[in-house]
């Protein structure tokens, strides 16, 4: 079998919010049901493309379109008590999100109306 020392974690972050993430940020991967145990992971690499999401969780929020950007995480701990394969929902800390310009974007000025042309006697019809 492969090495299991350190695990990695394959973590899909939705296109949408691709642009939030933040590789220094802070990242904890929890166990899904259950008692509620946070692993520290930590930031490796991210596969450079963006892929048809695998993983349908059902709900009906979802969209069967999503695409998703796959980061790679490795496991603080030296024996966590995960196996491979099974799922975790992990947590990204954004950080600081830039807020929007101070300067609102400028507004058009409605364009003067068209002059429609006068038919002149030449184009009149016979």
């Amino acid at each position: 079998m492969g090495q299991l020392t350190p695990l990695h974690i394959r973590v899909d972050v939705d296109e949408l919010d691709a642009w939030r993430f933040d590789p220094k940020g802070k990242a904890v991967a929890v166990l899904r049901g259950g008692k509620i145990v946070e692993f520290p992971i930590e930031y490796v690499r991210t596969v450079p493309v963006v892929i048809p999401k695998r993983t349908l969780t059902g709900e009906n929020s979802e969209r069967i379109d999503t695409r998703v950007m796959e980061m790679i995480y490795r496991f603080q701990q030296d024996n966590p008590q995960v196996l491979p394969g099974q799922l975790l929902d992990v947590y990204i800390d954004s950080g600081s999100i830039a807020s929007p310009t101070t300067q609102p974007a400028q507004t058009l000025q409605p364009s003067k109306p068209v002059e429609t042309a006068k038919p002149s006697e030449s184009t009149k019809p016979v």
